[in-house]
């Protein structure tokens, strides 16, 4: 009788592959689960980020809106200017502020300063001394609201050649209005390549006109990058963000509506975020995440594969000596009686089955 054993699927190869399996999708689960959760926080600092350089816009507008209207109520409040402007007295009300604009340009973005009379008609503009004579009640409804109400009026409307922030005053003598000072800054690329410097993005301006969106500003190298649906889309309140590579930086591209001082939409304001620094690290993220599955991957495979490869050839040699001790062969040795599990009680099993095979040889003989 022959001793030979065949296997024709060993088990330390299943063994193996049960065990790869087990830690591949275990691997697979925790490190979805991990990249799940690191894309989540990433994607939240994104979108901080996005609406961070938001309020950094609406916040710098919103100042210079104030600082518009602090330097007309100042104007407006001098005794001086209120004679000037009942007189008519363009040279007058102009001179005291022709060499300080420039600097109150450079350091406050106050670019536009105007006066006009009671019924709106301009006496002078600092910034424009040549131009004078044109009446503002028609297309600026801050002035408009300031004379007819004697208060003060602020706010975003279309300026003479732009989109612009004012502040208006009324100026009064004797209880009566006499006119109005008018400051104002454009919101140009001048104001928004500060800004677009201060949170590393850039910005674009767009107002309505004849349903369609005519780009006032914008910082970008190159064009815009949001489509003209996209931009309906902002103007409409429901614009999602966007990512977009523009160069060699990933941009966060949102849009918002601009409203003017009364509250009515405009245009649109699009804002985009560098981001260049998250995606880089949500992409290194990512690749590590990769290369540690693979790692444990490769890791389990190869512990397995000893661990199974050191079971089967156990067992093997088991197997062959339980069939040289069928085969009548009992001066086989039987190994591993001093293993602790379940192979050693095997083993030990054999060998009572051995002593029986080896005692009952001795009485036939």
């Amino acid at each position: 009788m022959s001793a030979e054993v065949r296997v024709s699927r060993p088990l330390w190869v299943r063994t193996t592959a049960c065990g790869f399996a087990a830690v591949l999708f275990a691997s697979a689960v925790i490190g979805g689960l991990g990249w799940y959760r690191q894309s989540t926080l990433m994607s939240q600092a994104i979108d901080a980020e996005a609406s961070s350089d938001l309020n950094v816009l609406t916040t710098d507008m919103e100042a210079q809106q104030r600082t518009n209207l602090g330097l007309a109520l100042a104007l407006a409040g001098d005794p001086a200017v209120a004679a000037k402007l009942k007189a008519g007295d363009r040279e007058a009300l102009l001179a005291p502020y022709a060499d300080t604009l420039k600097n109150m340009t450079a350091r406050s973005g106050i670019q536009l300063m105007t006066f006009a009379d009671a019924n709106g008609m301009v006496v002078g503009r600092v910034h424009e001394p040549a131009k004078f004579g044109d009446d503002m009640k028609g297309r600026r409804k801050t002035v408009e609201t300031a004379i007819a109400t004697g208060q003060p009026s602020a706010g975003v409307e279309p300026g003479k050649s732009a989109i612009s922030i004012f502040g208006t005053v009324p100026v009064t003598a004797d209880g009566a209005v006499v006119g109005v000072v008018d400051v104002g800054t454009q919101l140009t690329g001048e104001y928004f390549s500060r800004l677009a410097k201060d949170v590393d993005g850039n910005f674009a301006v767009y107002v309505l006109k004849e349903g369609k969106f005519e780009r006032q500003a914008s910082t970008y190298a190159n064009d815009p990058v949001l489509t003209p649906d996209e931009l309906q889309a902002g103007f409409n309140g429901t614009a999602p963000h966007r990512y977009a590579v523009v160069g060699d930086k990933d941009y966060l591209v949102s849009a918002v509506p601009l409203v003017n001082f009364s509250g009515a939409k405009i245009g649109v304001i699009e804002a985009a975020s560098d981001v260049t620094a998250l995606m880089q690290s949500q992409r290194t993220a990512l690749w590590l995440s990769l290369a540690a599955a693979i790692c444990t991957a490769a890791i389990a495979l190869a512990g397995f594969y000893l661990f199974a490869r050191s079971l089967g050839g156990v067992i093997r040699r088991m197997t062959m000596t339980m069939a040289r001790l069928a085969a009548g062969d009992l001066n086989v040795e039987i190994e591993g009686q001093k293993r602790p599990d379940e192979l050693g009680s095997m083993a030990q099993a054999v060998q009572v089955f051995k002593d029986g095979a080896v005692a009952q040889r001795r009485l036939e003989a």
